[in-house]
């Protein structure tokens, strides 16, 4: 009798147990997976975002940057001084990439990720040698230059001073090489956004 006492007790306390148990696991379960949905069409969301922002609005930028460098390389060679109209590009920075996480990025893109990041850092240092700031560093340095020298009203100086002569070649080897940032930087997005549509 108190084997089976003790057998109905067992069998008692594993219904129980499994009663409790059962719709907590089965709870855990449909958690972890509306979990796991969630975070996939997040990630898809943001992904198709990233692709969207760096297409239609970097992209854009970067070749109207171009077209803007090469206005003030050519500004520059001549030492043509006057005001000319030039675009701020206040939408080129990282600004909108910067609100998601490198984590989440990595989650995002997977393999991509150094693509992506590459272009960040891009976009970053791009962002901080705009070209109307060459263009106002370059004409603001000749000014003071010119002032020290007592040369102001002498725009032969320019033209003959080494020290002039020497900051000049500089800015132009700096517009040339943002030039070829900003061609290898749409080339980078290119990758990307093409992979991504390619993948699905």
């Amino acid at each position: 009798m108190t084997i089976i006492c003790k057998t109905m007790v067992e069998k008692t306390l594993i219904v129980s147990i499994l009663t409790w148990a059962v719709p907590f696991l089965l709870g855990l379960f449909a958690s972890l997976i509306i979990d796991t949905l969630r975070k996939f069409k997040k990630n898809r969301r943001n992904k198709a975002f990233i692709i969207l922002y760096l297409g239609n609005t970097i992209k854009p930028t970067l070749i109207e940057l171009e077209k803007a460098y090469k206005q003030i390389k050519d500004k520059i060679k001549i030492n043509k001084v006057g005001h000319f109209s030039m675009l701020a590009f206040e939408n080129f920075n990282t600004r909108v990439l910067n609100a998601i996480q490198p984590v989440e990025y990595y989650e995002i893109f997977k393999e991509q990720y150094v693509d992506l990041d590459e272009i960040i850092t891009m976009i970053d240092f791009i962002s901080n040698d705009l070209p109307i700031k060459i263009n106002d560093d370059y004409w603001n340095y000749l000014n003071e230059h010119v002032k020290l020298n007592n040369a102001t009203g002498d725009y032969n100086h320019i033209e003959k001073c080494e020290v002039c002569i020497n900051h000049k070649k500089g800015v132009l080897n700096k517009v040339d090489s943002r030039i070829k940032e900003t061609k290898d930087l749409i080339e980078k997005i290119d990758k990307i956004t093409n992979k991504t549509a390619n993948k699905g």
